[in-house]
């Protein structure tokens, strides 16, 4: 063997070895000494005296079957004695040679302490990540570059309607998306790719029985370690029921400005009846006729009734609002709000968004707590 090929497994870090007649020919490699062995120390001896005895017979029916031709190669995992009797696992890879005109075996001890410790490092790991994906309150789904369903946390198999998760695992997850939301949730996954997360998103999706329900969803993608896209984590929560009391809650606003008007314009039409009577009493004409609702402005001038949207658009833009933030808090296009503005200093005679306000503070219409 050339010098060369001997420097060159001296710098093996595991265990290079040639076995030939059921003895050790070479054994080298710069993991030796920390085992406490030298190779002058095992050079001509049985190549079964490095491993337990229990190991033996194993190790011998794989070098036989190496060395006859049966098996081209072989892997296996056992332990290593070390020269002080302890053991070291290691995981042994063979196959046949010639060394000096006769047949041989040859191959690599691979040292696994360190690897065994990682392996269990990323068991415990993986442990607890699925621990803490079963005790998220929120649905969480693992998907591929083919959106196909590859996991999901126990909230997210709930969402969809199954049982068990090999029921769903494998289908793609537009099978839980309206038709009409593909190309909105295609769209969100390119942007998580993009920027590395989506932000949150407010669809419908469907569950196995067809049932819709309406939901928020966050996606980021998840990539290997150069860095590549291979799926995305996608994150649920079922809003319906927050949806529904959002509903409620805006229908109950609407009902109490629209009473609120009412009781205004009662009181109003009660304080002026009251003028008038006093008015007449004194041998004065009442400045106000009947039917006439809110009269915020001074000098007696007539003024309409504003709606509850009306009322809505006043106050928030009391708070300083844009006509399309208001448009938006309220649901309506920037037209529809300018609309309302129009006939708001229509009704209190007023020219500007100012003197409305000014009108309504002075009045008692609004407070200043409206305009926080």
């Amino acid at each position: 063997m050339g010098k060369d090929y001997v420097h060159l497994a001296g710098e093996i870090r595991d265990a290079y070895f040639l076995i030939q007649d059921a003895k050790i020919q070479m054994l080298s490699g710069s993991e030796l000494p920390r085992l406490g062995y030298h190779e002058s120390d095992l050079i001509g001896r049985p190549f079964t005296c490095i491993f337990p005895s229990e190991a033996h017979e194993e190790l011998l029916r794989n070098y036989e079957s190496v060395l006859s031709g049966d098996k081209k190669t072989d892997r296996f995992r056992t332990d290593l004695v070390n020269a002080d009797g302890t053991r070291t696992p290691i995981e042994v890879s063979i196959w046949p040679t010639w060394h000096q005109g006769k047949p041989s075996v040859t191959g690599i001890i691979l040292d696994l302490s360190g690897r065994q410790e990682t392996e269990q490092a990323l068991l415990e790991s993986e442990e607890k990540l699925r621990v803490m994906l079963e005790s998220i309150s929120e649905g969480i789904a693992v998907i591929d570059m083919e959106s196909h369903i590859i996991d999901m946390n126990p909230v997210m198999l709930d969402l969809y309607g199954y049982d068990t998760k090999e029921e769903v695992i494998g289908r793609s997850t537009f099978e839980f998306i309206p038709v009409e939301y593909w190309d909105t949730v295609i769209e969100n996954m390119k942007k998580s790719l993009k920027e590395g997360s989506s932000g949150n998103l407010e669809i419908v999706l469907v569950n196995k029985n067809s049932e819709r329900y309406e939901a928020e969803i966050s996606t980021a993608p998840l990539r290997d370690k150069s860095g590549e896209p291979v799926g995305h984590i996608a994150i649920t929560r079922d809003i319906t029921e927050r949806k529904l009391r959002e509903a409620e809650n805006n229908q109950l606003q609407e009902t109490l400005n629209l009473y609120s008007n009412q009781v205004i314009k009662a009181s109003r039409e009660l304080v002026h009846a009251i003028r008038g009577v006093n008015a007449l009493e004194s041998g004065l004409q009442p400045a106000r006729s009947r039917g006439s609702s809110w009269n915020p402005v001074s000098g007696g001038d007539e003024v309409e009734l504003l709606t509850a949207r009306e009322i809505q658009v006043l106050q928030l833009a009391a708070r300083g609002l844009s006509n399309k933030n208001i448009g938006f808090e309220l649901g309506i296009t920037m037209r529809t709000v300018k609309g309302h503005l129009a006939n708001i200093y229509t009704k209190m005679k007023v020219k500007s968004r100012t003197e409305a306000v000014s009108s309504a503070l002075k009045e008692g219409w609004i407070t200043l707590e409206d305009m926080g």
